[in-house]
């Protein structure tokens, strides 16, 4: 098909292939644009009834006019071939975004917020995309959101469940790890009637994946899949991302993903609100000062973050003390904490005398067993050490961090207590530490 001209648009590139049809870029010769074509397989143009049926959804998804859903422009016939006219999208689909690995928090709710305007704007002209997938998704550079395929996926459905052959829509995405039946609703996968419930099912998966980096329902086969999404429940976020999330969060997605349309958001609206509400509050955390913005921005992934940077996310997760803030708080403990550090060592270690350093640090609950030790383990890295690393202690609040610095044939070792600012004031005052750390004021009376 490749250099194939139907009717003025000249195909210059094939984009993908699947149940659908094959998707071609093209150029429109007489506006000199770029547009996608969609060329439908034969089967599912060769029933009149079924070809009739589509050009009136089509025409109705053709009446969207949204910035989160991609234009249709034509529906055309040509040498044969039934095929639609697309808005064409530069930037990625979901699938090609995710790519594993999760996306950061608000790209990954920004992202789907935008997919719920695009479904609200087409379920109140009563229009049920039922194929809502990573690949269904395009995401622009500046974070613009693209939903693809209205009332396509519609046809396919309805001949399905007309024929009661609740294998015959995906059959040929059998083994193909994005396949549809993985975004499914439980409706579907038996072959029953969805409605607008459905597609609120498909956007709980879609969310699962970018914060996850994989799908909540996985099978070897298709019959794998539809199983698991009939029977089992997906791994909790706190599980399986690597980062915390708000606990409302687990619960929006919880009721998007419930097996029961009954139990789940009755409207896509619904599902958008409480999405914004998590965003708005992550966004007033990370800025106090944050005034209410709905405009997308740039993707991104969720960064490796380093030990310091998990300290700080678990302990803000736990206390809900403001990340800036603890933030703060560390570069101030490190201010007094390296100086310290440097002239125990120091005092201990000589060019004729290589011997190991038991320094003994103590610390409030603030600090805690976490902020401290990353930041003696990245002073030790700083130094040079070797082999550094947290050893836990018999309780929670104790932790000993080991490494070998340059010259020294034993490790140092760095004993961190953190049961609290009186304890480490009083060890201090009885030699049991060398180093006491406090994020209050202590009165010695």
């Amino acid at each position: 098909m490749i250099g194939k001209t139907l009717l003025h648009y000249k195909i210059v590139a094939k984009l993908g292939a699947g149940g659908q049809g094959a998707v071609y870029k093209a150029i429109n010769t007489k506006l000199d644009r770029t547009v996608v074509l969609k060329v439908l397989p034969h089967e599912l143009t060769a029933n009149g009834l079924n070809l009739k049926r589509f050009e009136r959804e089509a025409r109705l998804a053709s009446s969207l006019d949204h910035p989160n859903i991609c234009g249709v422009h034509d529906l055309a016939f040509d040498q044969n071939l039934h095929f639609i006219v697309m808005q064409h999208v530069e930037g990625l689909n979901v699938r090609e975004l995710v790519n594993g690995r999760p996306l950061e928090l608000r790209s990954a709710l920004s992202i789907t917020i935008q997919v719920c305007e695009a479904l609200a704007a087409a379920h109140n002209r009563g229009i049920i995309h039922r194929d809502i997938k990573a690949n269904n998704v395009m995401v622009t550079e500046d974070g613009q959101v693209k939903v693809l395929d209205f009332g396509l996926a519609k046809l396919l459905d309805d001949d399905s469940v007309k024929r009661k052959d609740t294998h015959q829509t995906y059959v040929t995405e059998i083994g193909v790890p994005y396949g549809t039946a993985t975004y499914a609703a439980p409706e579907q996968a038996q072959g029953l009637r969805a409605d607008v419930r459905a597609d609120i099912f498909s956007t709980g998966v879609l969310l699962y994946e970018m914060l996850v980096g994989k799908w909540p329902f996985e099978g070897k086969t298709v019959v794998d899949v539809r199983y698991a999404v009939l029977h089992h429940t997906p791994e909790p976020l706190a599980k399986a991302r690597p980062t915390p999330t708000p606990p409302r969060l687990q619960a929006i997605l919880d009721r998007a993903l419930a097996k029961e349309p009954t139990s789940r958001y009755q409207r896509i609206s619904e599902l958008r609100d409480d999405l914004r509400e998590v965003l708005h509050e992550l966004s007033v955390a990370a800025d106090p000062q944050f005034k209410e913005d709905l405009a997308p921005f740039a993707p991104r992934h969720l960064s490796r973050p380093g030990v310091l940077t998990r300290s700080l996310d678990s302990i803000s997760f736990r206390t809900g003390v403001n990340k800036r803030f603890l933030a703060l708080g560390a570069v101030a403990m490190a201010f007094v904490l390296v100086p310290l550090l440097l002239f125990f060592l120091g005092r201990t270690t000589s060019s004729g005398n290589v011997t190991a350093t038991a320094l003994r640090l103590n610390g409030s609950n603030t600090i805690g067993a976490k902020l401290a030790p990353a930041l003696a383990e990245e002073f030790l890295r700083r130094q040079g050490a070797t082999d550094v690393r947290t050893i836990a202690g018999a309780n929670p609040d104790e932790v000993t961090v080991t490494g070998t610095l340059p010259g020294n044939a034993m490790a140092t070792t760095i004993s961190i207590n953190s049961h609290g600012s009186s304890t480490a004031f009083v060890d201090l005052l009885n030699a049991r530490a060398d180093i006491g750390l406090s994020s209050r004021k202590i009165n010695p009376s």
